[in-house]
């Protein structure tokens, strides 16, 4: 089992860019706005991460973000996944993130792993389940 379930989120891709990468050849920096819970609040997600696509064909990120919530609630994060591209131009990411909680509500993320399960469709629109890993 992942852990509880502490946030879901739905996502849309605002900008993208290509990036040289003496590493990885070519790599793709991604924002995303997402909105939808963590540890039961409304929460935005703003997100940017990095995407490269490995010799065997898997993609691999690493991103960073800030949750907000409506009360003033925040935390940061930043993580690290691992996918596969599907043949309709979707990819599913599995990963890790960690969380620096800015407000007591969120204080139950400071000094968890927490994993999610990502999902971007080939239009740019993102499913993410996270949970705390426990």
């Amino acid at each position: 089992m992942l852990g509880r379930e502490i946030g879901h989120e739905i996502g849309q891709q605002t900008s993208m860019r290509v990036m040289p990468d003496a590493k990885h050849g070519m790599m793709m920096e991604v924002s995303v706005h997402g909105e939808g819970t963590m540890l039961g609040m409304h929460v935005d997600d703003h997100t940017t991460y990095h995407s490269w696509q490995e010799p065997d064909g898997s993609m691999r990120g690493r991103g960073q973000g800030i949750v907000m919530g409506e009360g003033g609630e925040a935390a940061t994060w930043e993580g690290q996944g691992v996918g596969m591209r599907q043949p309709d131009g979707s990819i599913h990411y599995r990963g890790a993130m960690f969380y620096r909680a800015q407000t007591p509500r969120m204080s139950t993320l400071n000094g968890a792993c927490c994993v999610f399960e990502y999902d971007v469709d080939a239009g740019g629109k993102s499913e993410g389940r996270f949970f705390l890993w426990e």
